[in-house]
């Protein structure tokens, strides 16, 4: 899966009224973008992929939403890890040197939250019109509407 699954080009083109095909190149690299920054503000992985990650030995704090542990590894073997759950955070005990193979993100697009996708179109929109000058970062009116699901450390 990548950005494309959560919005796909189609879709974007319509949500800007573009039926041209001259910008897809354009609007295609804009879903990625918007679908990263929402991503990277929320903590809210909108599309499943792995993540790893090697174990200080020390907790380790995953803000990514939704999470699913798949295998704990030290040296190729399985070894024992525990795990407890925050209102924010999953926290992950494993031995240092053990390698946390993770499944983050959501596996189907309908269970995305409708107001993360309405704020990667609004993004799309906004950086569509606004290419050769914007901000680096997500509008104000963007950031009030996603505020009330952002995870993790700001």
């Amino acid at each position: 899966m990548d950005a494309l699954h959560v919005i796909s080009l189609q879709e974007a083109k319509d949500n800007l009224r573009v039926d041209f095909p001259d910008d897809d190149n354009i609007i295609a690299r804009l879903i990625k973008t918007s679908v990263d920054w929402v991503e990277r503000y929320t903590c809210h992985t909108l599309y499943c992929r792995e993540k790893k990650i090697v174990s200080d030995g020390c907790t380790i704090e995953v803000y990514d939403y939704p999470v699913t542990v798949l295998s704990v590894v030290k040296d190729g073997s399985p070894v024992n890890y525990t795990t407890q759950t925050r209102s924010d955070k999953l926290l992950i005990y494993a031995p240092k040197g053990a390698l946390v193979t993770l499944k983050v993100g959501y596996d189907d697009v309908r269970k995305v939250p409708g107001v993360l996708i309405e704020a990667c179109h609004k993004l799309i929109t906004y950086l569509y019109e606004n290419r050769d000058a914007y901000s680096m970062g997500i509008p104000v009116d963007i950031q009030g509407l996603i505020n009330q699901y952002r995870r993790g450390l700001f």
